[in-house]
């Protein structure tokens, strides 16, 4: 009996380490094929010269720590990839059987928002992965994270922060409330679920979350998140 489950063991293994090579081969040929022509700092003044763009310096502190709290809480120590969110992500989508959750750190998000397609492939992941550590290796922490807030989707057809923002409160970035920014903070993961003009209290509850990381990992005390949370059920939108 011992030398059978050795036996199966060994034959896990090894097509583990067949899929893998067949994943990671795949991943680096869509990286291939995708960048072969593209200058990663040309997309990326390019989506700096956009008319809506919105520098770092006026986006809420509040902002940045909850979107950091609640999306990837490692991100100012990791080079791009967190080993331990994929690793819990991978546990996930075997449980479930499907491509469920994908450990994506922020820069990851922001190299499949810029080259890639959304699809669910294991390839992609790879093919982005590999773009993300390019990404850290040309800018810094402060840059990737305003490039992230200003091309990642907020729901109800609000493509980046300032029209996010205006659209929902008719407010500039700077000017949003603790709250607000709260609410918009939990779009990204998954704006279609989480928009605010049609699923207001999922929003909400969504807020909650946020501020319960934001409790978690430092970024206000518990008397402070339970105070936003009052707060976060007296928010009105502003939208015609």
């Amino acid at each position: 009996m011992k030398k059978i489950i050795l036996l199966l063991l060994i034959v896990i293994v090894a097509i583990g380490s067949i899929y893998s090579g067949t994943v990671f081969y795949k991943g680096y040929k869509m990286y291939q094929e995708t960048m072969a022509d593209i200058d990663i700092e040309e997309v990326v003044e390019a989506v700096r010269s956009r008319e809506n763009y919105i520098t770092i310096d006026l986006l809420p502190s509040h902002l940045l720590n909850a979107v950091i709290a609640v999306e990837d809480h490692r991100f100012m120590t990791h080079d791009g990839f967190d080993v331990m969110s994929f690793g819990r992500a991978i546990i996930r989508n075997i449980q479930e059987n499907e491509f469920a959750a994908g450990g994506s750190t922020i820069t990851q998000q922001l190299s499949k928002n810029l080259f890639f397609s959304f699809e669910k492939k294991m390839e992609r992941k790879v093919a982005e992965l590999i773009v993300a550590k390019q990404l850290e290796s040309l800018y810094e922490k402060d840059e990737i994270l305003e490039l992230y807030l200003n091309v990642i989707y907020y729901g109800d057809g609000f493509e980046n922060i300032y029209d996010a923002s205006m659209g929902y409160f008719r407010k500039h970035p700077k000017d949003l409330s603790n709250a607000e920014a709260t609410l918009l903070a939990g779009l990204p993961q998954a704006p279609s679920s989480y928009a605010l003009i049609e699923h207001f209290d999922r929003g909400v509850e969504r807020g909650f979350q946020v501020i319960n990381a934001m409790m978690e990992h430092g970024y206000m005390t518990t008397n402070s998140g339970e105070a936003l949370k009052l707060e976060l059920k007296n928010v009105k939108l502003q939208v015609d």
